[in-house]
């Protein structure tokens, strides 16, 4: 029998790129393989896939392809050409002859030619289906990605069952931290074993998916909310690091969302985003429920910061200034340049538009701003002959990105020649914990210039003591969450005779640590939120250098604040 391999070349390169399984090569190869097959005598083509990792069922269910059958019939007793190599074993085809057909060994190795081109289609169709599933599982936790949990949404919106399921967003609580000091590599191994445990809970019929970094989606059917919610509480992750075994107690943020008929895979991501957006930070926002009013806080947002740039061109934002007592002279030895937004339709409350301005971004060019107007203020103070106090000045976490933060702050403050001692830049606790190296190395240029620095929010975070040993800052200003329960100072007695301290006295426990250990290390200490006489007289005891609250004074206008300056000049 004579058959020029040509004709399997012009066979193989006429396959169209489309086929991506092995039922497509099916159907090709029924179609044109043909005068191949009548060539060859070809009675019947298989393909023997033998996938031991497989479910009993789908063993039988995909071990036999028929790719090709004569209709005259065929010998019943296969030649076995080609085998190849695939993940879930090995692929066999199998030639049967034609009754009229008998095969020399030439013929033999024809049919291995051909045998060879199926299985190369039978690869590139194994890899098309591994890319497709690859395109909607997440590499690092093997569970599904944002792309597989919207075409399971998409899925359960084409059957109409999206109702019937509830979306519940979790994010691992200071993964950071982990990743810190655990390193990548095992950062990865706990997202790994978390998505495991999350996978556990779930029925066929539900899916979870891990969204970017350390956040994670789950959609579950509605009556089993509750469960998954109990089943996310207690996640103890047990790992080796350095041939030693750990536990790992994992806290997560929740967001609910009841998927609504008609949501589709985009409203449920956006609606949950911004319900987790809108409560960051707040209280009580570990466990969060979508609301449709969430809609329009939203909309408020929107239209906060896309008035910012007008209303600071204008100049509608007015700084008031609240006074620092000093603790041991009991004389004004400061103050904090606090901002209002004065528009047409009232003051606006800080609480009501910092969070916007510090999400969008726009918080930078406030915070300059601020500096620039105080700035302003002590120049005309100087001029009148007035001592000005050293007034500090808040700027955001989002200013450490800017390599020149310390160069732009002493462009203003040399625009105005104001001696640098007047001027404290006070940074929240949490931008060391987010980006340790860049705030240590602004403290240091900037103290370089003669500014003071401090610490804002200090105590609430899991730096506070690497801040105070590793930063050159002046002072550390304690939250006003330390001096909000100072009102029993008693110590009960139980049957132990060991004495139970409340939350006040636990308190002063800490203060008094912080401040003995802040004074060692030649930082002064301010504590905020100070409100009744009781507060101060507890820290004076304490050894506190300076307090800040509506018990001394509220923040005031320029005008208001000149005249306790006029009294002490």
């Amino acid at each position: 029998m004579n058959l020029c391999s040509n004709e399997f070349f012009d066979f193989f390169m006429a396959i169209p790129d489309s086929i991506g399984s092995v039922e497509e090569l099916s159907g090709y190869i029924a179609k044109t393989v043909p005068p191949v097959c009548d060539t060859l005598g070809i009675g019947k083509i298989e393909l023997s896939r033998n996938t031991p990792e497989a479910p009993y069922e789908e063993r039988i269910k995909d071990s036999l392809t028929m790719l090709y059958c004569y209709s005259e019939g065929y010998v019943n007793t296969p030649v076995s050409n080609a085998y190849t190599t695939h993940s879930g074993g090995t692929a066999e085809v199998l030639f049967y002859p034609r009754e009229t057909t008998a095969w020399d060994n030439g013929d033999l190795e024809h049919l291995k030619f051909f045998a060879s081109i199926i299985n190369l289609l039978c690869a590139k169709a194994g890899l098309t289906k591994h890319a497709n599933i690859l395109s909607v599982t997440d590499a690092v936790t093997g569970i599904a990605n944002t792309e597989g949990i919207s075409a399971f949404i998409a899925d359960c919106c084409a059957k109409g069952e999206e109702a019937s399921y509830t979306a519940l967003y979790t994010n691992i609580k200071n993964f950071r931290y982990f990743n810190r000091q655990l390193g990548a590599k095992y950062g990865d191994v706990i997202l790994k074993k978390y998505a495991e445990r999350l996978k556990d809970f779930l029925r066929r019929d539900e899916i979870c998916g891990r969204l970017a970094d350390d956040t994670f989606l789950a959609i579950v059917k509605n009556e089993r909310v509750n469960k998954f919610l109990e089943h996310i509480s207690d996640i103890r992750l047990r790992l080796s690091i350095d041939d030693m075994m750990n536990t790992f107690n994992i806290q997560s943020r929740t967001c609910v969302y009841p998927i609504a008929k008609g949501d589709t895979a985009s409203t449920v991501l956006y609606n949950i985003s911004i319900a987790i957006n809108l409560t960051k930070g707040a209280p009580g926002s570990d466990h969060i429920r979508f609301v449709p009013q969430m809609l329009e806080h939203l909309k408020r947002e929107k239209e906060i910061a896309g008035s910012f740039s007008k209303a600071i061109a204008l100049k509608e934002f007015d700084v008031y200034y609240q006074p620092k007592l000093d603790l041991n002279t009991s004389s004004l030895c400061g103050c904090e340049a606090l901002v209002r937004w004065s528009r047409t339709s009232g003051l606006l409350a800080p609480s009501d538009f910092l969070p916007v301005l510090e999400k969008d971004g726009t918080i930078c060019a406030l915070d300059l701003y601020v500096l620039e107007e105080v700035c302003i203020k002590l120049r005309a103070w100087l001029d009148l002959g007035l001592t000005p106090v050293r007034i500090s000045t808040n700027f955001s976490k989002a200013h450490l990105h800017n390599h020149f933060l310390a160069e732009d702050i002493m462009g203003i403050i040399n625009k105005y020649s104001i001696p640098p001692e007047y001027i404290e830049i006070e940074l929240t606790e949490s931008s060391g914990y987010d980006d340790f190296a860049s705030l240590s190395d602004f403290v240091n240029r900037i103290k370089n210039y003669g500014v003071y620095t401090s610490i804002d929010n200090f105590g609430t975070g899991y730096s506070s003591l690497k801040l105070m040993s590793d930063l050159e800052i002046d002072v550390i200003k304690l939250d006003r969450s330390f001096v909000t329960d100072t009102s029993s100072l008693s110590a009960k007695e139980p049957q132990s005779g060991r004495p139970t301290l409340n939350r006040a006295q636990n308190n002063a426990v800490v203060i008094k640590a912080i401040i003995e250990m802040a004074h060692a290390l030649g930082i002064k200490v301010i504590c905020s939120g100070v409100e009744n006489n009781e507060q101060k007289q507890l820290l004076t005891q304490l050894g506190c250098d300076m307090i800040q609250g509506f018990l001394y004074d509220k923040p005031l206008p320029h005008s208001e604040f000149e005249k306790r300056l006029q009294g002490i000049s």
